[in-house]
């Protein structure tokens, strides 16, 4: 729900308002950190070191894109709480534009340049091919990393970082599911993992944008 946290004794306000946040953090990584356990314990040594070896780079990518997005909502929240709801609705209408063209360009020229970063990594052969096809999946399908993040940060813009954090909760638990049924049940190997997390996050997505649909009329 809408919460007005221009209003109320500020040190409460903000603590109850960056618990969350905090927690949030923690179940960001929780998608690679649970991807390399269970390809660990279902594929071996070799796939483990194959997402070990590109986790780095994967919580760099993640980072830069809920960094930029997190920035975008700065303005939503100053026009919320100013009660500009035209300047509230401008700023959620460009910060999507915004953020969805720089995340597609980002993604297109990591996708173009990807084999060569993971040779100045030195990505050992035996395992490139795992990794590349791991964080490559990963890349491409960053536009759905933005738009939970996107989506997310409207909502906290909005005083709500509770909802965020359940939803953010629910994919990973779906993450650590559909990982397992790709790798175990259809043998989709390293990539499977990371189709895992593209499509939990897809599902984060979809919750995100009914809850604001629904509850957020502004």
């Amino acid at each position: 729900m809408i919460k007005d946290l221009t209003k109320g004794a500020p040190i409460k306000l903000i603590l109850l308002f960056s618990v969350p946040l905090l927690i949030g953090n923690i179940f960001q990584q929780l998608y690679n950190l649970a991807d390399i356990v269970i390809v660990g314990r279902t594929l071996g040594v070799q796939a483990l070191a194959s997402v070990g070896a590109v986790a780095p780079l994967f919580f760099l990518i993640m980072f830069a894109v809920a960094g930029m997005t997190n920035g975008f909502a700065i303005i939503t929240g100053q026009k919320f709480g100013a009660g500009d709801v035209c300047g509230v609705r401008r700023s959620a209408a460009v910060s999507t534009i915004l953020s969805s063209v720089l995340t597609l360009f980002f993604s297109i020229l990591c996708a173009i340049l990807m084999k060569p970063i993971l040779f100045l990594m030195n990505v050992p052969q035996e395992i490139f091919h795992d990794a590349y096809l791991y964080i490559q999946i990963c890349v491409l399908g960053l536009i759905v990393a933005n738009f939970y993040n996107l989506l997310a940060s409207i909502l906290r813009a909005l005083g709500d970082s509770k909802t965020p954090l359940y939803f953010l909760i629910l994919a990973s638990v779906l993450n650590i599911f559909l990982a397992l049924l790709f790798i175990l049940e259809f043998k989709w190997g390293v990539p499977g993992s990371a189709v895992a997390v593209v499509l939990s996050q897809t599902f984060s997505v979809i919750l995100c944008f009914y809850y604001i649909k629904k509850r957020f009329p502004i």
